[in-house]
């Protein structure tokens, strides 16, 4: 292995360790939890882009991931009060709570039919979106008609606008 590359996996490392140093609990429950989320997502990234093409066997394992930490455990992971540094977590997330909850619920709907999709077929599952400023009215998407890589934006979209809404 190269010096720069060796360098570079230390610092990745390093930074990771820094960013959860103090944190106990719950706060690093759900800070372990994002950062193996957000591992994934970034792995899958140029599948997303379709600069790569589609691993089936990655994408169910970073779904399954993301199923297992999303939806009620997710919701867990946030007790009213979890404030205290390092956390990342804004108040709103209590102050918001039932946008919260459904956020956490779509992703485990979301992550759900991303598995079955590597499999060939998704569940017939709708999923009620209100997501743009554009269009306040809910639409009504049907999972079953859509691609792997249609399934992975919006697994995407979902932590972006979580992170958005309820992040530092």
């Amino acid at each position: 292995m190269n010096k720069y590359l060796l360098t570079s996996l230390l610092l990745i490392v390093a930074s990771a360790a820094f960013a959860h140093k103090g944190a106990a609990g719950v706060v690093k429950e759900r800070m372990d939890a994002m950062e193996a989320m957000g591992d994934a997502l970034k792995s899958l990234k140029p599948m997303i882009r379709g600069q790569a093409e589609m691993d089936k066997d990655k994408v169910k394992a970073a779904g399954q991931l993301f199923y297992q930490h999303s939806g009620q455990a997710l919701i867990q992971l946030f007790p009213e009060g979890s404030l205290h540094k390092p956390t990342e977590a804004k108040e709103d997330i209590w102050q918001q709570w039932g946008r919260f909850q459904i956020e956490a619920q779509e992703l485990n709907i979301l992550s759900k039919a991303l598995v079955e999709s590597t499999g060939g077929k998704v569940e017939k599952t709708s999923l009620v979106v209100q997501k743009s400023n554009e269009n306040p009215q809910p639409q009504v998407q049907e999972l079953s008609s859509l691609s792997t890589r249609e399934l992975l934006v919006l697994v995407s979209k979902n932590c972006q606008g979580c992170h958005k809404k309820f992040r530092e």
